[in-house]
């Protein structure tokens, strides 16, 4: 299943959406989770054969907690921001090999002890789940996108990953942090970089000159 976190964006998810039917390999189940009561996007869900659903759960979390709690069954997630833009076939495999059937992959990673904002979600992972920060083991999900198996949600979801939240957009910058703290102490972590090559900034002014910041990465995978 691929899980696409959408906030009343139905432009913005439909690129999304287009690209990944452009470039997967396989038909895959989408389910796109609007963290809001919008139906605006509903119609571009279903010109690309795919779900559906509000919730009140914000952000991607909230949208990655609440598809794997209606959804628990599937073989795998892909957690996708809807402004992601696939740009190449393949990257289903680039996702899946590193995870070897149970580690959570992110696209793109950052070692904590490199974290250009020392501390951030350490103080939300002990009050939730009363362990030690990481600082020197664990590595922070860029944006907040990555995939996980079956066997490796298990291993989240015992862990207690429903009980992460964000409430406003700072929170999402914690969520970045914690979720690789708590793949840390469950499944293992990897990146796509550990397969294929490190990504790269690329400050280029994107979607018509919105703000967005894009990524590219060197196999040319996916941006944002």
């Amino acid at each position: 299943m691929i899980i696409v976190c959408t906030h009343k964006s139905p432009d913005v998810l439909e690129q999304c959406l287009s690209s990944i039917r452009k470039y997967s390999k396989e038909f895959h189940k989408i389910l796109c989770v609007e963290t809001s009561d919008s139906k605006d996007s509903l119609k571009i869900a279903e010109k690309y054969d795919a779900f559906f659903e509000n919730t009140d759960l914000k952000y991607e979390i909230g949208a990655f907690n609440y598809a794997t709690n209606q959804y628990p069954g599937e073989t795998e997630y892909f957690m996708f921001q809807d402004s992601v833009e696939i740009v190449s076939e393949n990257w289903e495999h680039i996702l899946r090999e590193p995870s070897q059937g149970i580690k959570m992959v992110a696209p793109a990673s950052y070692p904590l002890m490199e974290d250009p904002c020392p501390g951030c979600g350490e103080d939300v992972f002990y009050d939730l789940y009363g362990k030690s920060w990481p600082l020197h083991y664990a590595h922070g999900v860029l944006n907040n996108n990555f995939y996980v198996p079956q066997m490796g949600l298990r291993m989240l979801k015992q862990f207690g990953i429903d009980k992460l939240k964000a409430e406003c957009k700072n929170d999402t910058f914690a969520t970045e942090r914690v979720l690789g703290a708590i793949a840390y102490y469950t499944c293992g972590f990897d990146c796509s970089a550990s397969l294929v090559g490190d990504w790269i900034w690329d400050a280029t002014q994107y979607r018509k000159n919105t703000g967005f910041t894009k990524y590219i990465y060197k196999h040319t995978l996916m941006r944002q």
